[in-house]
């Protein structure tokens, strides 16, 4: 028997799919000299912003990924963490 795992660039695709055909953009991070950032940012029609931070399931996050998403909510900013494609459809809604 194969167990297939479950990779960060599965879910990360999976995400763009999702994305893509709820039309909403999807803007890969990639902060050259700021660490601890979502991978993605998802704008939305009114006005707010996702961050989102994708990872292998049962990832955790760093010190200071932990650090920059406590500073992004404290600025009432929406920040996910997301390990699976059920807790994508989560937070898209489309579950």
């Amino acid at each position: 028997m194969v167990t297939k795992v479950i990779l960060e660039r599965h879910l990360e695709a999976y995400f763009s799919k999702k994305c893509k055909e709820l039309k909403l953009l999807t803007l890969k991070l990639n902060v050259r000299y700021a660490r601890g950032w979502p991978d993605r940012i998802v704008p939305l029609s009114n006005g707010r912003v996702l961050w989102v931070e994708l990872k292998r399931p049962g990832g955790q996050l760093s010190a200071l990924q932990t650090k920059v998403h406590a500073d992004l909510q404290s600025l009432s900013h929406n920040v996910y963490t997301i390990d699976s494609k059920e807790g994508i459809d989560r937070v898209l809604g489309t579950s």
